[in-house]
Parts: C-alpha cells; sequence; structure tokens
C-alpha cells in the first residue's frame, strides 16, 4: 500500500500479521501532517491487551457481527467446544477461522442483534465470558445466551468451552 513512498494505511487501524503468531497486538496511530497533499509523519504505537480485554473485544465484535473481528481475538489455532441444545448438541472447531464460521453460522442472521448483558470475570486461570443477546429471526424476537470459559494468551483466546440456551423465543422486543 504504497503510493510515492508514503504508507496509505487508514488512521488508527488495528493490524495483525498475517502469520498471526506476534506475541504483541500493533495498534498504527497514524498521524499524518499534510502539506501540499503529502503526509510528513507516521507513528507506529505497540500495545499489549490483556486477557480481559482480549475477552471484552471478542463479546463487542460478535454483538456487532463483525466475525473477521471476533477471529481476530482467537489464536490462530483455537481449540473451541461448545454445547448447546438439541440432538447433535455438541460442537468442536479447530482453528480461528472455523470457530468465528461457527458464531457467524449462530449469528450472523440475526436482525437485529443487540447485547442485553455481558460480564469477564477471572477463574483462577481462565476467563468466564457471559453475554445475552435479543435476537430478532425467523419474524420473531428470541433471548440466547452463552456462558464461556477461555484460556487467553498472548495470540488471543487458545481454549474456549461455551454452553448455550439456544434461541428462546420471547412475544416482545425485551427492554
Amino acid at each position: 500500500m504504497r503510493a510515492g513512498g508514503i504508507n496509505q494505511t487508514p488512521p488508527t487501524e488495528l493490524t495483525r500479521p498475517s502469520h498471526h503468531r506476534c506475541s504483541r497486538r500493533r495498534l498504527h496511530a497514524r498521524l499524518a501532517l499534510q502539506s501540499g497533499g503529502a503526509a510528513r509523519m507516521i507513528r507506529t504505537m505497540a500495545i499489549t491487551r490483556t486477557p480481559v480485554a482480549v475477552a471484552e473485544e471478542f463479546i463487542a465484535a460478535l454483538a456487532a457481527q463483525d466475525f473477521e473481528r471476533l477471529e481476530y481475538s482467537l489464536a490462530p489455532d483455537i481449540d473451541f467446544h461448545a454445547v448447546v441444545p438439541g440432538t447433535g448438541s455438541f460442537r468442536e472447531r479447530s482453528g480461528a477461522e472455523e470457530t468465528a464460521s461457527q458464531f457467524s453460522t449462530w449469528f450472523g442472521d440475526a436482525q437485529p442483534l443487540e447485547l442485553l448483558d455481558s460480564s469477564v470475570e477471572a477463574v483462577v486461570d481462565k476467563l468466564r465470558l457471559s453475554y445475552r443477546f435479543a435476537a430478532f429471526e425467523e419474524e420473531r424476537w428470541h433471548v440466547v445466551e452463552q456462558q464461556g470459559y477461555a484460556v487467553v494468551g498472548e495470540r488471543g483466546i487458545e481454549k474456549l468451552d461455551v454452553a448455550c440456551s439456544g434461541f428462546r423465543p420471547i412475544t416482545e422486543r425485551p427492554q
């Protein structure tokens, strides 16, 4: 993305190397002072995210139905397990792309998907994630909740075990 030797990356873009194995996430804060259309200064800062911040980003990405962003919160080789209601109620996925795709299958069709409540708390060496959504699907409102336990490392969420309530139909939009 170079034009005339100037980096054209948009301001405050979260970037991740294609190999996904860096120990730090990079936040590129771009300061461009325009002079005759040419940028004169570009500054890059490295930040390290805490495990809680990674889990909160996962929930925020899910609430926004931004599954590419959700994938960034996952380690490339995440080990994912879920228990869901009904027959064939166990799901296993390996890798960030497959795991993000599973969440897209569950939550991608809801219009709208509204976050009602969420929390992230430490449980010794794991994090407990809890989130509840109001989802409009199939011509009616539903409430769906998931409880998860995550191991978060330098590359993102490395292990995630989830139990799901299923989409519970309700008569009107929750307040």
